[in-house]
């Protein structure tokens, strides 16, 4: 399972390598911490989900890896099923001038720690890591 490592100035997803090649990334996601705008838990991530998949592989509504492909710009998805998931918007102008590659608005990740996520992101904490396993 993916491991979330938030850090004082970016927020890290660190996918296995099942998780890469479903997902067909050869990278983590790196996200900067200034670029994060919202933070919510979601119960059911499928509602969530806008446009087409591109790259990635989905059985819907079983699980979701990849990027998601709208009108407006491209998602990250890392969904399982129906379970809480955390639901990060981000300002990819922002992660892209804080030095990230991806250009992605939102990040949807099913995991059981989604509430800490969404506190610890809530925090202004300075020198501190947080490391959460999904």
């Amino acid at each position: 399972m993916a491991r979330l490592l938030l850090h004082p100035d970016e927020l890290v997803i660190e996918l296995t390598m099942r998780e890469k090649a479903l997902a067909l990334r050869k990278q983590d996601i790196v996200v900067p911490r200034d670029a994060i705008r919202s933070a919510v838990i979601s119960d059911d991530p499928w509602v969530w989900v806008r446009g087409v998949p591109h790259p990635g592989t989905h059985i819907l509504p079983l699980f979701a890896t990849g990027t998601w492909k709208f009108h407006g710009g491209s998602d990250f998805l890392l969904i399982r099923g129906r379970r809480r998931s955390a639901v990060v918007g981000i300002d990819p102008e922002l992660a892209e001038k804080g030095g990230s590659p991806d250009r992605f608005q939102r990040i949807i990740i099913t995991t059981s720690h989604a509430a800490d996520l969404v506190a610890s992101l809530r925090l202004a904490t300075t020198d501190s890591l947080d490391v959460l396993e999904l």
